[in-house]
């Protein structure tokens, strides 16, 4: 924190991290906004411009057992079994002694980083079903594992490994952290006139989560539904604000002289994504997460639609940017 505080005071410019002001990585250092507030007070008494992205929409991460997942890295008894390197996973799942190793595993996850990743496995309250392949299991479909462990009146892990199981390990499953108190931090803090909406980790967690889709559900949910902004101050938060801070003078703004950058959108019909698969587009055949949102008519830049009503256009008249 002192590093970055200097670092701005020293060259005058604006100094963007990420990581404030929500509950995503509840065990991160700096996940208490308390913390935050007098990091970026301090910051701002020394004439330093710090600012943080702030992921104002929750983790969204599917996955499916039969691909398996890195999710679970920090849970050895599941990862062993459902890690995409993972082989034979199906006869594992059915086997009682490895049922019973995973049974309570998730609710005890390794806390020791000198054995292994800490990573937290997500909570069963927060994990939904996306989508199944079988038309008999679709009641389960929008509804928690915890919801359907309690209606069963079994352990979730059981309720979750066994729906899996009847539908050919295909059911995907999404990590949605909408929780009370995720909405409460991200409320007061998207206010700050320190954050930044927006999201970046320089791609790496394309396999788990593209974050692509953070300004859709921001003008959805906070905007659109909740009202902490009008749609016009939205729409700025999203545009006028991250480029004036980055000194982008002639973009953000829709005016006469400036680049026609444009999404048009019927804020009606925008939706949060009801669809996000993974698609094998990047070189080599590696896989990303894709969200597809309802509403966007188009994309234009320069002054070129690049996107119509979903579907590319072919045409690139993209130009590095730089502050002026």
């Amino acid at each position: 924190m002192d590093l970055l505080v200097e670092l701005g005071r020293v060259s005058g410019l604006p100094v963007i991290i990420q990581g404030l002001g929500g509950r995503n990585k509840v065990d991160a250092p700096g996940a208490d906004w308390g913390v935050a507030l007098e990091f970026l007070e301090r910051a701002r008494t020394a004439g330093s411009a710090v600012y943080s992205l702030l992921l104002a929409r929750p983790f969204d991460r599917p996955f499916t057992l039969a691909a398996g997942t890195t999710l679970y890295e920090g849970v050895p008894a599941w990862d062993r079994v459902i890690s995409p390197a993972a082989a034979d996973r199906e006869r594992l799942l059915r086997d009682p002694d490895v049922r019973h190793a995973m049974r309570d595993a998730v609710e005890h996850p390794n806390r020791d980083p000198d054995r292994g990743s800490t990573l937290p496995p997500p909570h069963w309250d927060v994990l939904f079903v996306g989508s199944v392949s079988r038309p008999e299991l679709d009641p389960y479909v929008g509804r928690s594992v915890l919801d359907i462990a309690k209606e069963q009146g079994v352990a979730p892990a059981d309720a979750m490994i066994d729906l899996a199981l009847d539908d050919d390990l295909q059911t995907q499953f999404r990590w949605i952290t909408e929780t009370d108190e995720w909405m409460t931090a991200v409320r007061e803090a998207q206010h700050n006139p320190h954050m930044i909406i927006g999201t970046s980790d320089g791609g790496a967690h394309l396999g788990r989560d593209d974050g692509s889709d953070y300004s859709t559900y921001f003008l959805r949910r906070w905007v659109l539904d909740l009202g902490e902004w009008t749609l016009e101050q939205g729409v700025r938060q999203l545009t006028s604000v991250p480029a004036a801070i980055l000194g982008f003078a002639d973009r953000g703004v829709v005016r006469t002289g400036n680049w026609a950058d444009l999404v048009v959108f019927d804020p009606e019909e925008l939706r949060r994504p009801g669809r996000k698969e993974l698609v094998h587009d990047l070189p080599g055949g590696t896989g990303r997460f894709q969200a597809y949102p309802n509403g966007i008519r188009a994309t234009i830049v320069n002054g070129v639609p690049i996107v119509l009503d979903g579907t590319l256009t072919g045409r690139r008249p993209g130009r590095v940017v730089s502050p002026l």
